[in-house]
C-alpha cells in the first residue's frame, strides 16, 4: 500500500526503515580499539554502501527524482538567517599580563635577573561573526601598558617594580586619579567587514591616548647585549634561510595586503592618536629636572572626509577621500631645571628648537583599479610653516648631550667581507618576486597577439599611474642666535619660501619636479638703507613680480625622471637608454658680500670652532677611516662576484644670471655679472662627458670717474672627457 502511495513522509519512513534493517545484517561485534580506530579514520559510512544512499543515484537520477516528489533539497546557504544573527560570539578578557626578560646583570652574576618588564593591563578581545553577510567585528581594547627597566635597589624582589625606572606609561596617570574606572582606555581597536549600515566596506576606528616614553641607557644596552649574536659561532647558513623565509612572507603578506586595498571600494577609517612624547635624558638616565631632548610627535587624526570642495566635486566621483592632521609636532630641549612640560604647551619659547608644526595631506584612493587615466593613489599636502631657532651654546650642549650617552660594553665587530657576501644570496629571493609582480602588471598591458609589434609598443606606452604626490611647504626660517651673558642675539637667519614637490611612480618610470620660489639669507645684525636686514644671498626678482608675485619665475627647479634597463621602451626617444635624467635650472642669483658682514661672520665662526669639543673631530676622522675601509672591502668584493652598479645618467643644469655685489658700510666697491651658464654631464658605464659654456662674464665699477668701467668676456666652452681604464 505504501508503494503506491509516494510522497515525502512514506519516501523517508521507507528510506529510514531500509537503512535500519542494513545496520542490524552488517553489524558484528568490535573490540574497543577498533571502533575508535573507526572513529577517528571516520571511514564507516564509506565502507557501508547501504549506509550512504545519497552516492547510489547519480545527479540527474537525483533532480527527477526530487522533482516528481516536489522536494527541493536540503538548504544548507545561510541566506536565509538574518542579517543581525550572530552565529559566533567570543569575548576573552585578559586582567594581568606580564612578559620579562631575564638576564646576567654582570659577568660576575650566578643567576640572571629581570632586565626589562612589560605589564598589560586589562586586555579585552571581541570576536562576532555574522553569517548572512559573511562580516565580521574584530574588537581590542587596553586598559594599561607600562614598560620598566633595569632595578636600582638590587635587594629588592624580582618581580617588584617599585625600585625600576618607568620607561613607557600613559600620561594620563600622571594627572588623573588612581581610580581606573573613570579613565579612558589606553587603546581601542575596532574592526568591521560588511557593517549593518552599508555606509562602507570596511570601518576601521583605532583611538590611543597619550604615551610617556623615555630612554634609559643600562636598560636599552643591556638589552641589545642580550639578543647580540654570539661571534663565536658561525650562523650565516642559519641566518641566509631565515631571512629568506622571511623576506617570502614579508613579500606575499604586503602583496595580498596591497591587493585587498585595491578591491577595497568604500573604507571608513578613524584613527585618533593624542600626542605622545619622548624624552632623552643626559647620560641616558632621567631624573627629575635633568637636561633632557623632548621630541613631541604630535596629534595625529585620520578620518574619511564626505564633505568635497567645488574642485574636488571631479575628483570625489572617482576617489575616496582622506584627511590626516598632524597638529603640534615639536622638538625641545631644556637645559638643567628648565621647565619643559609647561613649554610643551606653549607655542614659542626659548626651549624650542622646532616651534609647533601643523600638517595638513589629503589622501585620494581610486575606485576604479584598472583605469589607466586615474592614478590609484594621490597624495596632496601642505604645511604652513617650519622655524626653527637654535643658539650656539645650546648647540654646543646639545652636542654635549648626545656624546653623555654611554654605547654597549660589548660592540658586534662583524666582518665586514662576511657582510657583503650574504648580499647576493638574500636579495634574490626578493628581486624574484619582484620581477614577477612587475610581469603581472605588464601582463595586464600585451595584448595576446604577438604579430601586431605598433600595438604591443602603442599598449605599453599608456602606463598605469600607481602613485602621484603633491606637497608644498610655505616657508622654512632657521635662526641661529649668539648667547652672550645669558642673552641671545640673532646672527643668520635663513628662509626657503615656496617649496613645492611632485611626483609619479609609473608602472616603468618616475617623475619629480621640486621648485623653490625663493632662498635668502638674512645677517641680523646689519640694516641696510632701506630700513632692511641685510641679504647676503636671495633671488632677483623684477620689480612688478616682487609687489605681484604672480608669474614670477622660480629660483630653482628641478625635473627628474628616472627608469631601467628592463623597461621595454628603454631604447624609446623618451628615454635613450638612459637610466637617469636631470634637468636643473637656477634663476637670476645676488650674492651681497659685505666686508663688515663677512668679518663678522668670520668671527662668529672662530668662536664656535673654539667651543667645539675636540672629540667630535677625532671620531668625525675615525668615522671617515670607518666609511674608507667599507668602500675598499665594497670594491673587493664586487671584483670578486662580478658585480656592476655602473648607471647611465645625463645632467643638464642652466643658470641664468649670478650676479656679486662686494661692498663696504660706506660704499659699493665694484659688480661681477655672470650670464648664462650651461653644463651637461653625460655619465655611463666606461666614460664620463663634462661640457660648460660660459655665455659672458663681465665686471662692473658703479663710480662715474672709473677710467675702466666694464671688463667684459664673452663665450668660454670647457669640455672634458674622462674615460675609465678598469672596473671599479
Amino acid at each position: 500500500v505504501l508503494e503506491k502511495k509516494l510522497d515525502v513522509f512514506n519516501l523517508t519512513y521507507i528510506r529510514q526503515r531500509a537503512q535500519l534493517e542494513a545496520r542490524k545484517k552488517k553489524e558484528e561485534p568490535k573490540k574497543f580499539l577498533k571502533k575508535f580506530s573507526d572513529l577517528w579514520n571516520k571511514k564507516s559510512s564509506q565502507t557501508d554502501p547501504e549506509l550512504d544512499l545519497e552516492n547510489l543515484l547519480s545527479a540527474e537520477e537525483k533532480k527527477k527524482l526530487y522533482k516528481s516528489i516536489g522536494y527541493e533539497g536540503e538548504d544548507t546557504s545561510t541566506i536565509t538567517y538574518p542579517k543581525d544573527y550572530i552565529d559566533i560570539d567570543l569575548a576573552v578578557r585578559l586582567v594581568m599580563l606580564d612578559f620579562n626578560i631575564w638576564s646576567k646583570i654582570d659577568d660576575s652574576d650566578e643567576t640572571s635577573r629581570v632586565i626589562t618588564c612589560a605589564a598589560l593591563h586589562n586586555t579585552e578581545i571581541a570576536f562576532k561573526r555574522r553569517p548572512a553577510t559573511s562580516s565580521i567585528l574584530f574588537f581590542a581594547s587596553l586598559s594599561s601598558f607600562q614598560v620598566f627597566g633595569i632595578t636600582t635597589d638590587l635587594k629588592k624582589a624580582e618581580l617588584s617594580n617599585a625600585s625600576r625606572p618607568i620607561l613607557i606609561r600613559p600620561t594620563n596617570r600622571l594627572t588623573s586619579s588612581n581610580n581606573e574606572l573613570n579613565q579612558p582606555k589606553l587603546l581601542q581597536i575596532e574592526c568591521e567587514t560588511n557593517p549593518l549600515d552599508k555606509d562602507s566596506d570596511y570601518r576601521i576606528k583605532v583611538i590611543s591616548q597619550s604615551l610617556e616614553i623615555k630612554y634609559n641607557a643600562p636598560t636599552i644596552n643591556k638589552i641589545m647585549e642580550c639578543f647580540e649574536q654570539d661571534t663565536r659561532h658561525n650562523l650565516q647558513g642559519v641566518k641566509k634561510a631565515a631571512y629568506t623565509t622571511y623576506t617570502d612572507v614579508k613579500h606575499q603578506s604586503v602583496t595580498l595586503m596591497k591587493n585587498n586595498i585595491e578591491k577595497i571600494k568604500v573604507l571608513d577609517v578613524y584613527i585618533d592618536l593624542q600626542s605622545s612624547y619622548f624624552l632623552l635624558p643626559e647620560n641616558g638616565v632621567y631624573y627629575e629636572g635633568c637636561p633632557a631632548i623632548c621630541l613631541d610627535m604630535g596629534h595625529l587624526i585620520l578620518k574619511q572626509s564626505i564633505n568635497a570642495d567645488q574642485k574636488d566635486k571631479e575628483t570625489m566621483a572617482n576617489y575616496i577621500k582622506f584627511q590626516l592632521e598632524l597638529k603640534k609636532f615639536q622638538l625641545l630641549y631644556a637645559n638643567k631645571n628648565e621647565n619643559w612640560q609647561d613649554a610643551r604647551q606653549q607655542e614659542s619659547t626659548p626651549l624650542h628648537l622646532i616651534k609647533p608644526i601643523t600638517l595638513y595631506i589629503n589622501l585620494y584612493k581610486c575606485i576604479y583599479t584598472d583605469s589607466i587615466d586615474l592614478p590609484l593613489w594621490k597624495i596632496s599636502g601642505q604645511i604652513p610653516a617650519i622655524n626653527m631657532r637654535i643658539s650656539d651654546m645650546r648647540l654646543f650642549n646639545i652636542v654635549k648631550h648626545m656624546q653623555s650617552l654611554p654605547e654597549s660594553k660589548k660592540q658586534s665587530k662583524t666582518n665586514k667581507a662576511e657582510t657583503w657576501t650574504r648580499v647576493p644570496s638574500i636579495d634574490i629571493t626578493q628581486l624574484t618576486l619582484e620581477t614577477i609582480e612587475n610581469m603581472a602588471h605588464l601582463k595586464k598591458l600585451l595584448p595576446t597577439v604577438a604579430d601586431e609589434g605598433q600595438e604591443i609598443i602603442e599598449k605599453v606606452q599608456e602606463q598605469f599611474a600607481q602613485f602621484e604626490a603633491n606637497f608644498k611647504i610655505s616657508q622654512i626660517e632657521i635662526l641661529l642666535e649668539e648667547e652672550r651673558e645669558n642673552q641671545s642675539y640673532p646672527i643668520f637667519r635663513i628662509s626657503l619660501v615656496s617649496i613645492c614637490a611632485q611626483t609619479c611612480i609609473k608602472t616603468f618610470d618616475i617623475e619629480l619636479d621640486v621648485s623653490l620660489h625663493d632662498f635668502i639669507i638674512y645677517h641680523e645684525q646689519f640694516i641696510t638703507k632701506d630700513n632692511q636686514h641685510l641679504r647676503f644671498l636671495a633671488a632677483q626678482h623684477e620689480e612688478n613680480q616682487v609687489e605681484t608675485k604672480i608669474n614670477s619665475k622660480q629660483l630653482v627647479r628641478i625635473h627628474i625622471l628616472h627608469t631601467s634597463s628592463d623597461n621595454p621602451l628603454f631604447k624609446s626617444p623618451k628615454y635613450n637608454g638612459i637610466e637617469n635624467k636631470v634637468r636643473i635650472q637656477l634663476n637670476k642669483l645676488i650674492f651681497t658680500m659685505h666686508l663688515e658682514a663677512l668679518l663678522s661672520i668670520m668671527k662668529f665662526q672662530n668662536n664656535i670652532m673654539e667651543k667645539w669639543p675636540s672629540t667630535t673631530i677625532e671620531e668625525q676622522a675615525e668615522k671617515t677611516l670607518e666609511e674608507h675601509e667599507t668602500i675598499s672591502t665594497l670594491s673587493k668584493f664586487m671584483k670578486t662576484n662580478n658585480i656592476s652598479i655602473a648607471t647611465t645618467l645625463e645632467m643638464e643644469a642652466n643658470l641664468e644670471q649670478f650676479h656679486i655685489v662686494i661692498a663696504t658700510i660706506d660704499t659699493q666697491l665694484f659688480e661681477v655679472y655672470v650670464h648664462g651658464i650651461n653644463a651637461n654631464i653625460r655619465h655611463q658605464s666606461d666614460q664620463t662627458l663634462v661640457n660648460l659654456v660660459l655665455t659672458d662674464f663681465c665686471i662692473v665699477d658703479p663710480h662715474v670717474d672709473a677710467r675702466f668701467r666694464k671688463v667684459s668676456v664673452y663665450l668660454i666652452v670647457l669640455k672634458v672627457n674622462y674615460r675609465k681604464q678598469g672596473e671599479l
